[in-house]
């Protein structure tokens, strides 16, 4: 399913690969504090040069009539707040998503799946915008 802006010039298609690229780039920026991983909390590697997975398995974007509607997880690492962390990585999102293709999101939830440490402990968190 793809989701459809309409401009002066004709319409503008976005599926959902682009926006879970989009989201990518925006975590990319809080590497330090979290990592991207799966809904059972397994940190994916990765880099933004060469991308070693396809992130639109990763990240879970909704698109409907009313706009687009995504969900992160991630795994944060000890010694950082998750409401912090979580906050700055849905506003970051927010922001690329603007600057980049020109969408508003209706709502941003980030799933935190696990913190890293030398051990994993997984607490289920979700935060929504």
């Amino acid at each position: 399913m793809r989701y459809q802006i309409q401009t002066k010039q004709g319409k503008i298609d976005f599926s959902h690969g682009v926006i879970a690229k989009i989201v990518v780039q925006a975590a990319s920026g809080l590497r330090k504090q979290i990592g991207l991983s799966n809904h059972r909390g397994k940190l994916l590697r990765y880099r933004l040069e060469k991308p070693v997975f396809n992130a639109k398995d990763y990240i879970e974007v909704l698109i409907g009539e009313q706009g687009v509607d995504i969900r992160i997880n991630v795994v944060v690492r000890m010694g950082c707040s998750i409401g912090e962390v979580t906050e700055q990585l849905i506003k970051r999102v927010n922001y690329d998503l603007q600057t980049m293709a020109g969408l508003s999101a209706n709502s941003i939830a980030v799933m935190v799946t696990g913190l890293v440490a030398k051990t994993n402990w997984f607490r289920p968190t979700e935060v929504k915008k």
